[in-house]
């Protein structure tokens, strides 16, 4: 309604994102859903074994959460892009700011839909 941008980076499931849509239709913005995924297991495991990312009064996740996720979190059906965290992080900006300039009806949906 302020005619800003926001990124949310969180998990996000149907539910929720059949809400942002309908909200942000309701105020005639554009939305853009991009899931990040890691296609290289050990490479993933890896690396959140390995973050510690130091947010006050925020624990880290371990393995366990990843693959608890896995099977507890159904995979986004609303249309989305997905990169690969396996790619460089140029090729996959890249992938997301085409996706997300890409042409959009009202509704945020892209109009080859």
């Amino acid at each position: 309604m302020l005619g800003q941008s926001a990124i949310l980076d969180c998990v996000i499931d149907n539910k929720t994102a059949d809400l942002w849509t309908e909200r942000v239709a309701r105020a005639d913005g554009r939305i853009s859903f991009v899931t990040c995924v890691c296609s290289h297991e050990a490479l993933h495991r890896r690396r959140i074994e390995g973050r510690r990312r130091g947010i006050p009064g925020w624990h880290d996740i371990g393995w366990d959460h990843v693959e608890f996720m896995r099977t507890e979190q159904p995979p986004l059906t609303v249309e989305h892009l997905t990169v690969d965290a396996v790619d460089s992080i140029e090729q996959n900006l890249g992938l997301v700011r085409a996706y997300v300039a890409r042409p959009q009806d009202a509704c945020g949906l892209s109009a080859a839909e």
